[in-house]
């Protein structure tokens, strides 16, 4: 799908896509959401057979929209709306399909079909995107959370169509779901071919690189009291890395342990965890990245504290984190993120804020207005999170996925239920067009503008490199007041006139005359953004450290494990009774290639407490592990 295109097609329909939105912007009004009709989307089966996946075509293609069922006895007229309602194109509906005579521009399309007298019979989706004169892969900071053997129809021609999807947004790094006990149903014994295999093939195919995760651990690989067996870990990461070799570069070895619904882990725990899965997977694989086990909300002062203490760092290639909150605060939030990291690149692998979808709304859409506010914050997520020191960013989700927070049907997803996109897909597949290749300089906000963001980019393809510059303005504020603020335009003349202007969606516009919430994308000549006052994107001082082969891993019996939260952030932590003795065990595991021996004692107590005995001499064999019991 990433397909070299015909200079003087995709002028004509960029030329002509502009001067449309013009007239229809000085001749109609947004039509609201009902005009439309109701959201209709096609049959399984329908997918597989669209003329083109989720109707999402590239400039130059033919585009031809085929008539939901639900719709195809009575349709006479498919009208093509823009992300306002407005109409830009109509085509009369032959056998099924509506084929514009004029093929429409790059952007996102609402596609209404009406009968023979004009009565709204409901709509789809489409778009369509500006080709790639490269494959921008793998060298994108832009990322995403596909999940595809998680989230897509569980069949091969359905998840192949997501995963073509995915590829046609110029995502470089595309992030999967692993279920263990589908690999390893009974101890040591794999399944030899899954959907996982097949799905790694598909993405690596596309020119995509997969990051993976799982967070499932059978039964039979705990202790009677609860601890984990991490040998039986370290096995596992090993054969999956050895397994899926090349398909998959990255792993991360559990998702979000913090959080009660994810396990509920002590931050103590969790370090063990990591660094057991570390040696597997570079056993495995050497070349493997393995990522820190991302955790669910903010990193807060305890959990940080609880990662440094543990020594965790050198057990991490890459520090991975998650994040939902607005992206106007993530530099705050970040910042025991940035100093767990400890000078290791930091990955944000899902990000988002949620949409509610109203009560009554078929297949968890949205009002259009809504939806073109998430596409929107698509913009603006990526531009905040590079500048606040990630390298990478992964939207979470590409497919349909919804949640029930509050009695309230919470929207993720950039497709609809069958695929077709909304705004916010044409958000991210412009992202992987304006920044492929490029690497954050910055953030800068206007003198006397708080609300007015500019961030810029440098880099490209070979012969293409540029600078890119972001400006767009928003308030903080929550759904309900986004969408309506606008500042004067802050580029200074020493910018100089650029060379390409697209909006959030990917069409190209004329440079506008004020900052609004739908992000501009400005490229200009290398070197350009140096005349601006950038702060630069945050990076902690790299810990120096090497992996250790002895592994502890603590376990309290017969104790509480408190659950306490800061913010919406799970800590996990066992609360000892003072004045009574409690039975603690360490469990000490070689993961080395020779014996080992030591002695093992506390290095600090709280206050009032004490460790009997003191101290022991251990001695453990490779692959070996010693239980330490203390009161």
């Amino acid at each position: 799908p990433l397909e070299r295109h015909d200079k003087m097609t995709r002028f004509f329909s960029l030329s002509l896509l502009l001067a449309v939105l013009t007239m229809a912007a000085d001749t109609a009004a947004a039509q609201p959401d009902d005009a439309a009709g109701p959201p209709l989307v096609y049959a399984p089966e329908e997918a597989l057979q669209l003329p083109a996946p989720g109707n999402v075509f590239t400039a130059g293609e033919a585009v031809r929209v085929a008539v939901p069922a639900s719709a195809a006895g009575t349709a006479a007229v498919a009208e093509f709306q823009d992300e306002r309602g407005v109409p830009v194109f109509q085509a009369n509906v032959v056998d099924g399909v509506a084929a514009p005579a004029d093929a429409p521009g790059i952007g996102w399309y609402r596609v209404a079909f009406r009968d023979g007298d004009g009565a709204a019979l409901g709509w789809t989706t489409a778009a369509v995107l500006e080709p790639f004169s490269v494959n921008p892969a793998i060298a994108s900071p832009v990322a995403v959370d596909v999940a595809l053997a998680w989230v897509a129809p569980d069949n091969a021609p359905a998840r192949q169509n997501m995963a073509r999807l995915a590829a046609l947004t110029g995502a470089g790094w595309v992030r999967d779901r692993l279920r263990r006990r589908d690999v390893e149903p009974v101890p040591g014994e794999y399944v030899e071919d899954t959907k996982y295999d097949e799905t790694a093939r598909t993405q690596s195919e596309l020119g995509q690189r997969v990051l993976q995760v799982f967070h499932d651990f059978p039964k039979w690989g705990r202790d009677a009291d609860g601890a984990a067996d991490l040998r039986l870990l370290h096995a596992f990461c090993r054969d999956m890395a050895k397994r899926f070799g090349d398909h998959v570069p990255a792993w991360e070895p559990w998702n979000e342990a913090n959080a009660r619904s994810f396990g509920g882990w002590p931050i103590a725990e969790m370090c063990a965890w990591q660094k057991a899965a570390w040696f597997g997977f570079k056993a495995g694989r050497p070349e493997t990245t393995v990522c820190w086990m991302p955790i669910a909300g903010v990193d807060t002062p305890a959990l940080v504290r609880g990662i440094l203490e543990n020594e965790t760092w050198p057990y991490y290639d890459v520090y991975t984190i998650h994040s939902y909150d607005w992206c106007h605060d993530y530099d705050r939030l970040w910042a025991g993120a940035r100093d767990a990291a400890s000078g290791r690149p930091l990955w944000v692998t899902e990000s988002d804020r949620g949409l509610s979808s109203p009560d009554g709304m078929p297949h968890g859409e949205v009002p259009l207005a809504d939806a073109v506010l998430k596409a929107q914050f698509v913009a603006q997520e990526y531009a905040f999170a590079l500048s606040a020191g990630a390298e990478k960013c992964f939207h979470f989700i590409l497919g349909q996925y919804m949640e029930e927070h509050g009695g309230k049907r919470i929207q993720f997803g950039l497709l609809r239920e069958d695929m077709t996109p909304r705004p916010g897909y044409a958000a991210l597949a412009n992202l992987g067009r304006r920044l492929a290749g490029t690497r954050c300089l910055g953030l800068w906000s206007p003198p006397e503008q708080p609300d007015t963001h500019v961030a810029a980019f440098r880099g490209g393809a070979p012969g293409t490199a540029r600078d890119v510059v972001v400006v767009w303005a928003e308030k903080p504020l929550d759904w309900y007041g986004r969408g309506k603020f606008e500042a004067p335009w802050p580029l200074p003349e020493t910018l100089g006139a650029p060379t390409a202007c697209h909006d959030y969606l990917g069409r190209p516009i004329a440079p506008p005359d004020k900052a609004r919430s739908a992000a501009v994308f400005l490229e200009f000549p290398l070197g350009a953004a140096d005349t601006l006052t950038l702060s630069s994107p945050p990076v902690a001082e790299r810990r120096a450290g090497e992996p250790c082969p002895v592994v502890l891993q603590p376990h309290f019996l017969g104790v509480e494990i408190r659950r306490t939260s800061e913010g919406w952030t799970d800590e996990h932590d066992p609360e000892v009774p003072l004045g009574q003795p409690v039975p603690m065990r360490v469990w000490v595991y070689n993961f080395g290639d020779t014996a080992a021996g030591g002695v093992l004692r506390a290095e600090s107590l709280p206050d009032g407490c004490t460790l009997t005995p003191a101290e022991q001499s251990i001695t453990i064999e490779p692959g070996g592990r010693v239980l330490a019991e203390f009161e």
